[in-house]
């Protein structure tokens, strides 16, 4: 019995960067990132001890550059006096896309070190 990765059902999000094609809206296109993430439900069988303590670093860096970024842009902006609305929905954006990357990254370079 082959079991899929629930990981992979994220391939689904990519669904959401043809709403860019719809609105005109470039910013959307990355979500096409999210298809790679399929590629675990189709794959080989990869569910063993040392894929899951990948995974599991992996969202840990991931999750430490995401809630420091957003405490350093709460901060900053709770210092600042001018209205930054519009920067502010921008910079979580980018912070949510460089949490998702640098998972992506630890995942690739953990698997491919082997320990």
């Amino acid at each position: 019995m082959k079991r899929e990765s629930k990981l992979g059902y994220l391939g689904f999000l990519g669904f959401l960067g043809l709403l860019g094609l719809t609105y005109h809206n470039p910013g959307l296109y990355g979500f096409y990132g999210f298809f790679g993430f399929f590629g675990l439900l189709w794959g080989k069988n990869l569910s063993d001890e040392r894929l899951r303590r990948n995974h599991e670093r992996a969202a840990k860096n991931g999750f430490i550059v995401l809630v420091g970024g957003l405490l350093a842009v709460i901060a900053a902006t709770g210092f600042s006096e001018a209205a930054v609305q519009n920067p502010l929905t921008t910079v979580i954006a980018v912070l949510f896309s460089l949490g998702i990357l640098v998972y992506s990254l630890s995942l690739v370079f953990y698997n491919r070190r082997g320990d």
